[in-house]
């Protein structure tokens, strides 16, 4: 594994981008003023924030620390840890789609490779933004399945944006920064 240079990085933030544009021409159209007017600019810089923030949840949860941004076997990987003494995988995933979309397992199985091939265990960290707790129950009942299909699947987290985001001061005591 090596760190990931800025145009690998780039190129992956640009394919969630996709995904995310992907998966909204497929969903029932947002109020006006919403997701439909969301340039795609906002969306990049919020996919890298629920990346960001959702990593920062795992190093806390698991309280390990997370190196984000890896090659292995020509993918980019948001993150690796050691969860306990198992080398586990991150793949985060930004949505405001309230069902389990295809879009996102087809991405998810993209990166599918370093997975086997390392031997590693897998975490899924989905970010959601603008669902109810109903919403995000029901696409972790619709996830858990699909992903518990693959061999390689070890766990699934769903987090709300809106819950990620604290002001500095918040952020500064979560993180004794």
């Amino acid at each position: 594994m090596r760190a990931a240079t800025k145009n690998e990085k780039d190129s992956r933030l640009d394919d969630e981008v996709s995904m995310v544009l992907e998966q909204e021409s497929t969903t029932t159209p947002a109020p006006p003023g919403k997701q439909s007017a969301m340039a795609e600019l906002e969306i990049r810089d919020r996919i890298a924030l629920a990346e960001e923030l959702a990593i920062m949840e795992i190093e806390a949860e698991f309280g390990k620390p997370v190196t984000r941004n890896v090659v292995h076997d020509d993918q980019v990987i948001d993150g690796v840890t050691f969860i306990g003494s198992e080398l586990t995988i991150i793949e985060t995933k930004f949505t405001q789609s309230p069902r389990w979309d295809h879009t996102i397992l087809r991405s998810i199985n993209k990166r599918r490779n370093p997975v086997v091939s390392s031997g590693a265990k897998f975490l899924l960290a989905i970010v959601t933004e603008g669902l109810t707790a109903e919403q995000r129950d029901i696409l972790l009942d619709q996830a858990t399945p699909a992903m518990q299909a693959a061999s390689w699947f070890t766990r699934i987290r769903i987090y709300d944006l809106t819950e990620l985001i604290y002001d500095l001061t918040e952020l500064k005591v979560k993180y004794n920064l």
